[in-house]
């Protein structure tokens, strides 16, 4: 039997020449192909199961180095965490740590953050994961924040990153994030209260009516923190602020209770008792300062009584009493002259509409002004366009026998004498000077007199004189000055 084409449309089988029907060339290229489809498709499934596998094995070694991180940061003391910016185990905060005082925690504003963005504080890049050719990178931030959108307390941020290329092309990270605060997690930082102390002025003793002053700025916090202060006067009436003003309605005895808190929950009471009488029954208080308390004569004192108080309310007069035997001063403020050296006590005397009084003390130290020559010079005779120049004849006698000696001193010179030396005994011709006005602190003096025969004067230039005061009133003072003789 042979192979044929059948007729009538049959279809053409193939058969062996045992009569059994078989594959022709085509099926079997088709069935080939379709068995190669599906081994490319099982392939790529199991190729992407490998390498999704690898990825997660790349991402938990990533979790645990990256948790490691975190570990080592959380592990750092708070007060420690983000001081420096070079070394481990300290990574440095977004905020210089001295911008709080070197504090642990503080209150964040808008001045604390102004341009003091967060950043990255240190970057490492480590050896290859264990078993993977993958280089990696690590970074760092700690950072300041409120997460309670405005407690008291500060907390710090910390985060750490993992960067990865998943092999080598694909660009892989994660990031963890913890917020730590003082004491720990958990835990509220430890706080010290506040220590609370006021004053009372004028006193604790007043008048119905009259206006006291309490100022709690003598309360102190030992952490540096704001404090509040809360005002209870005892008669119905609370007022907030560090300096507060009140005045009690009727006498009693009243409890003033003054509370400080700082923003962490700290607080400290103390309180003191007001006595207020009936209005007009307490006597006025003197005080005053006095500026300046020492100088030397001719010295001015300027007066300010206005520390002076009234408890029962109402005017008060002022007199002052200045020590120096002159005329007493009035009023709040006052100056006086003191025109001579000594100590003298100024008293203030207050005195309120009722007649009671009340005086104050303070004594004021005045130095002697020393005598001080300014200026002097001689003419023989005074009318001689020349000063100190002399001429003599053969005799060595002046030709004129008038001496006229001008001098200029200060006001603490109260005699003054001109001197020039000349041949004989006792060597000396000597005038007593006389002042003779006083401008602006600056005294003019002069005396004549003549020379007798005695007096006669060694020719040559540039001899010496002086102008000589025994200061009685204050130290002594000389001027030499020199003179001619031809």
């Amino acid at each position: 039997m042979r192979l044929g084409i059948g007729d009538q449309g049959g279809s053409v089988r193939g058969r062996r020449s045992d009569g059994e029907e078989g594959f022709t060339l085509i099926e079997l290229t088709v069935a080939i192909s379709l068995l190669a489809v599906v081994m490319v498709g099982f392939a790529g499934a199991v190729y992407g199961g490998m390498a999704a596998w690898a990825a997660s094995r790349q991402r938990s070694a990533f979790v645990e180095i990256a948790n490691a991180e975190m570990e080592t940061l959380r592990a750092v003391p708070y007060d420690s965490l983000g001081i420096n910016t070079t070394t481990e185990p300290g990574w440095a905060a977004a905020y210089p740590s001295n911008q709080h005082g070197g504090r642990d925690y503080v209150n964040v504003t808008p001045a604390d953050t102004a341009g003091l963005a967060p950043k990255s504080v240190s970057t490492v890049t480590t050896s290859n994961v264990q078993g993977l050719a993958l280089p990696y990178t690590v970074r760092r931030w700690v950072t300041w924040t409120d997460v309670t959108g405005g407690s008291s307390h500060v907390f710090k941020r910390l985060e750490v990153r993992v960067e990865w290329s998943e092999n080598r092309r694909t660009a892989r990270s994660l990031t963890l994030t913890s917020i730590i605060y003082p004491g720990g997690i958990g835990a509220t930082s430890t706080n010290t209260d506040p220590v609370a102390s006021f004053t009372v002025s004028p006193g604790q003793s007043l008048a119905a009516l009259a206006t006291a002053t309490f100022n709690a700025s003598a309360s102190t916090d030992a952490d540096g923190d704001a404090l509040t202060y809360s005002w209870d006067f005892g008669d119905g009436i609370t007022l907030t602020g560090v300096s507060v003003s009140h005045a009690y309605a009727l006498a009693g005895t009243y409890n003033v209770l003054l509370t400080v808190a700082d923003v962490r929950g700290g607080s400290a009471t103390t309180t003191t008792v007001m006595t207020i009488s009936a209005p007009g029954s307490l006597p006025p208080t003197a005080s005053f300062t006095r500026s300046p308390s020492t100088g030397t004569a001719s010295l001015s004192v300027s007066v300010d009584a206005g520390a002076s108080s009234n408890p029962g309310g109402g005017p008060m007069t002022y007199a002052w009493h200045w020590g120096d035997a002159t005329a007493n001063g009035s009023g709040v403020n006052a100056t006086h002259t003191f025109a001579s050296a000594g100590d003298f006590t100024i008293t203030l005397t207050v005195t309120n509409t009722s007649g009671q009084a009340a005086t104050a003390t303070s004594t004021v130290h005045v130095d002697p002004l020393n005598c001080n020559i300014i200026s002097g010079w001689f003419k023989n005779p005074s009318t001689n366009g020349t000063s100190n120049h002399i001429s003599v004849g053969s005799n060595g006698k002046p030709h004129n026998e008038s001496f006229t000696f001008y001098a200029t001193s200060n006001s603490g010179c109260t005699t003054i004498d001109g001197r020039i030396p000349y041949n004989g005994s006792p060597g000396t011709f000597s005038v007593s000077l006389n002042p003779t006005g006083t401008v602006g602190g600056v005294t003019s003096w002069s005396g004549t007199a003549s020379f007798g025969s005695s007096h006669k004067f060694s020719t040559g230039n540039f001899q010496t004189g002086e102008f000589w005061s025994p200061g009685t009133t204050g130290a002594q003072d000389k001027l030499s000055f020199t003179f001619s003789v031809d």
